[in-house]
């Protein structure tokens, strides 16, 4: 970058414009400035799973006095988007969970009847289709005298059971599915609580820095659009 003396007017002209900084910008730029090394107390020790708490912040004039505004503004504004990127990783995690459901209970439900038709040995082999791959399927005959059943274990490998063995496995996995979903609808309700209290942190922060600019003491009415720090 040349000297000011050697700079034209347009250059002239865009740094002055650069100082006549507010609003939006003027946030932007205290909050590149902040000190890498200061850690802000946003959080409690304690965890949910990985899943950081937050810590409603009660005194913000003292809280800002004492952090100062700009570290408080990046890493508050860091954290929220850390618990959007959780929030959305959670919500793939049950949709995945929610495909597999049906599944598990529907392959319970055919060994289960299965198993059932083979205590009749006089029973009528059951006829039925069978998929060879995608809009192509077979005709199958299944006799009642096998006693054993294949399912599938995923990254292309079957294995052979006995119907006792197979259904002691589903319902494991049948149980621990559903224990998996319940632990991520708890994480997702926590998760929440911690994005709402980030949001009324990061508005209550972000309007007493603009009262303070402003030179008007007392409390203000809290400004809706909070994601002027993210």
């Amino acid at each position: 970058r040349p000297p000011r003396s050697t700079q034209g007017v347009s250059s002239a002209a865009s740094d002055v414009y650069k100082r006549q900084v507010h609003g939006d910008y003027q946030m932007a730029e205290e909050v590149k400035k902040a000190p890498e090394e200061v850690k802000v107390p946003l959080t409690d020790a304690a965890e949910t799973r990985g899943i950081p708490k937050t810590v409603f912040l009660e005194d913000v004039p003292g809280f800002i006095a004492k952090h100062g505004y700009a570290p408080i503004a990046q890493q508050i504004g860091d954290l929220y988007q850390k618990y959007k990127y959780i929030d959305t990783s959670l919500n793939r995690k049950k949709a995945a969970m929610k495909l597999k459901l049906p599944d598990i209970k529907k392959a319970l439900e055919i060994v289960e009847f299965l198993k059932e038709r083979s205590k009749n040995p006089n029973a009528a082999a059951i006829t039925s289709k069978f998929m060879l791959c995608d809009n192509l399927w077979a005709n199958a005959t299944i006799k009642n005298d096998t006693g054993k059943v294949c399912l599938w274990l995923g990254a292309e490998t079957m294995v052979e059971y006995p119907y006792d063995e197979a259904l002691e496995l589903l319902k494991k996995n049948l149980s621990n599915a559903e224990k998996y979903l319940e632990s991520i609808e708890n994480d997702l309700t926590f998760l929440k609580d911690q994005i709402t209290t980030t949001e009324v942190n990061m508005a209550r922060v972000y309007n007493e820095n603009v009262k303070q600019k402003q030179g008007k003491p007392g409390q203000g009415a809290i400004q809706q659009d909070s994601n002027k720090f993210t």
